[in-house]
């Protein structure tokens, strides 16, 4: 049945587990994508908001006709609260200030990567919001 629209989708989060998108390559990750974006078209998905992710270029490559896709409505970068659905660090994770002295953060892609900043309290998130680039 075309024509539905799926408010909440995760282009680069559905076909690959999130610790594989998240250090894996992100070309590889990108062709992933594409292919979910066009099975996401045959199930009759015509229209999908993406709630998370760098789509921006899948977006474009499905606009210009170089991939088969729904229209694609992205959000741009996830904004997550600590241990929250879009927190990817693992438990392991060192905070990167503890107990007043500067310790070494882990080296793990969640920490070093600005896609999924970890906000706590209203401060903080409503921070991250204003500054999140507005969605075309």
């Amino acid at each position: 049945m075309p024509g539905l629209i799926d408010a909440h989708w995760h282009a680069m989060l559905i076909a690959l587990p999130p610790a594989d998108t998240i250090t894996g390559d992100v070309g590889y990750s990108n062709l992933v994508a594409a292919d979910e974006a066009k099975a996401t078209l045959l199930r009759g998905f015509t229209t999908v908001r993406d709630v998370g992710g760098p789509v921006f270029g899948l977006k474009r490559a499905i606009d210009e006709g170089y991939y088969t896709g729904p229209r694609i409505y992205p959000s741009g970068a996830m904004i997550t609260v600590t241990s929250g659905h879009g927190d990817f660090r693992s438990l392991s994770d060192l905070p990167a200030k503890s107990a007043g002295h500067r310790r070494a953060a882990s080296r793990s892609a969640a920490l070093r990567s600005p896609t999924v900043p970890t906000r706590s309290g209203f401060e903080s998130a409503s921070s991250s919001c204003r500054g999140h680039p507005r969605s075309s």
